[in-house]
């Protein structure tokens, strides 16, 4: 466990960790470990997210009211004052564990576009230039390698027609990504 503070006061995300009831941190974890494997029974809710549509969406810095048009798409449709969003830093290395801080490198924020600013620039984010979105009522999870893509993998019920466009990104992939980032991609889709 880090023991000494790792919340610096300039953190965008400084009010958004520590916040998660104790229901909402047991429902979290399931559903974390449930998305990792952890778990023998794999809940209805990850059942359908693992098998529902996989969105793929690319930064766009021109963009400047929300750098990622899925997820400003995202919030439009399910977002609102009462959806959560919680933010943990993508791991490929064991040591850097969101479990591994006190408090947890958990960030709970509302669903709304102007967020993926402060994650962009969070602590979160400079630990390995990623994070994962899970949606507070289990619609969703994302992947964002800040700077490149956003991965959305969504219950099939929770899909409309202004999300398709981000199925058939996955044709534009050569256009977007290098062999490097399109490795990573294939990786993480196959793991799941």
């Amino acid at each position: 466990m880090k023991d000494k503070p790792w919340i610096e006061d300039n953190d965008p995300l400084k009010g958004s960790y520590d916040l998660l009831s104790n229901s909402e941190l047991i429902s979290f974890l399931k559903l974390f470990n449930e998305w990792n494997n952890c778990e023998t029974e794999v809940g209805e809710d990850m059942t359908q997210i693992k098998s529902g549509e996989k969105l793929i969406d690319f930064f766009n810095y021109s963009n400047d009211s929300c750098y990622l048009s899925l997820f400003e798409k995202l919030c439009s449709i399910m977002g609102g004052d009462k959806e959560s969003v919680y933010w943990i830093p993508i791991s490929d290395s064991k040591d850097i564990l969101f479990q591994s801080f006190e408090p947890l490198m958990i960030a709970k924020t509302l669903m709304k576009k102007e967020i993926l600013r402060s994650v962009s620039s969070s602590f979160m984010q400079m630990l390995n230039g990623g994070y994962m979105l899970f949606d507070s009522k289990s619609r969703f999870i994302g992947i964002i390698l800040d700077g490149y893509y956003m991965l959305v993998f969504i219950k099939k019920a929770c899909m409309n027609d202004t999300l398709n466009q981000y199925v058939e990104n996955w044709e534009k992939l050569d256009q977007f990504l290098d062999p490097l980032l399109m490795q990573d991609l294939s990786n993480r889709v196959k793991n799941i």
